[in-house]
């Protein structure tokens, strides 16, 4: 076995898993529409998923705050990419979605309001992982907090800023105006735009060890 047979195999591999991940982001980067989102039957909830610690307790204080269930939806890219798990609720009175992300790990949730407009406005607990965003029709934000009442306020004072320039809450909360809403949040101009940036690193993360694939092969044939 020559030299660029020894060097050609890590790389290989190396591609194969950067590939594994990168290929999904990729794909939903350049074609937001081949994200699949769906309400599913609470029996097709992940087992893993019920071990997240406080989950229990925020569907509760959420409930408490007026929101109510509209059932588990799911988020999955292309390919091979694993299914997220989030239970949805709603509340007319607050012009907000609530998620809970299931995660084993930890408890992620957001309040989300779409406008009529197309803007969007989304408030997470804190240490969420959403970029922070502060346009006139987009405003993202991760709040200091982890109470939902404290994070629902945060919300609702944004909230307030918006509808005094005139933007329009959806007025429906439905599980069908939900995934109208999840389709509006991935066409919003500000996410599409942090999608593309995303699908940028990943494909130089793909190109650099074809690169190297390539520099190998070429050194390989001349020796």
């Amino acid at each position: 076995m020559n030299l660029f047979h020894l060097l050609i195999i890590p790389v290989l591999l190396y591609l194969i898993w950067i590939s594994w991940g990168s290929l999904p982001r990729l794909i939903f980067a350049l074609d937001p529409s081949r994200l699949r989102y769906q309400f599913v039957d609470m029996s097709d909830e992940e087992p893993a998923a019920t071990t997240v610690n406080r989950f229990s307790e925020i569907v509760g204080q959420l409930q408490q705050l007026g929101f109510r269930r509209l059932g588990l939806k799911t988020e999955k890219l292309p390919l091979w990419s694993s299914t997220i798990y989030e239970i949805s609720l709603a509340s007319p009175d607050h012009h907000a979605f609530a998620s809970l992300i299931k995660d084993p790990k930890r408890c992620v949730y957001y309040f989300y309001t779409p406008f009529t407009n197309g803007a969007i406005l989304l408030t997470a607990g804190s240490g969420a992982a959403f970029p922070a965003i502060q346009r006139e029709d987009c405003v993202q934000q991760v709040s200091v907090y982890d109470s939902p009442e404290l994070v629902l306020a945060a919300h609702q004072e944004q909230l307030q800023h918006f509808t005094a320039t005139g933007l329009v809450p959806c007025s429906s909360y439905t599980q069908e105006s939900r995934l109208d809403a999840t389709r509006q949040y991935y066409a919003a101009p500000a996410i599409r735009r942090i999608a593309r940036q995303r699908g940028i690193f990943e494909l130089v993360a793909l190109l650099f060890p074809i690169s190297l694939i390539v520099i190998l092969a070429f050194l390989g044939s001349r020796g």
